[in-house]
């Protein structure tokens, strides 16, 4: 007659809890990082694009023209990006601008300011 140890059975459903857990935590993890970007993006200054004096403007993440007409966000050091572009840029590095690598927001208590005040939106 043999007999079978039940301990496998609860380590692997334990295993699943910790994993599933660790998914949950990484996914909610990518959200705040997700709404914390697009708070300090929604907080700059919002310009339209028109004609440019040297010919052809680029986004300097996705290296995409700016159309006449197109909503821009522009960077305190006057750097200007397709929103979605700069909010996945946020997203994925360490709040700097893609070209000077400035600090945005420039420091922890403005970066507070704004997360809390989109809290208090929401």
């Amino acid at each position: 007659m043999m007999h079978f140890s039940s301990s496998s059975s609860s380590s692997s459903s334990s295993s699943s809890v910790q994993e599933s857990k660790a998914e949950e935590k990484m996914e909610m993890e990518s959200l705040q990082k997700h709404l914390e970007a697009h708070s300090l993006v929604e907080n700059m200054q919002k310009l339209i694009t028109g004609p440019s004096e040297s010919g052809k403007e680029v986004c300097p993440i996705c290296l995409q023209e700016f159309m006449v007409g197109c909503e821009v966000r522009s960077t305190r050091c006057s750097h200007k990006y397709h929103e979605n572009c700069l909010i996945e840029w946020l997203k994925r590095s360490h709040y700097s601008c893609p070209l000077c690598r400035k600090s945005i927001p420039f420091t922890l208590e403005e970066f507070l300011r704004i997360v809390q005040s989109s809290d208090g939106d929401a």
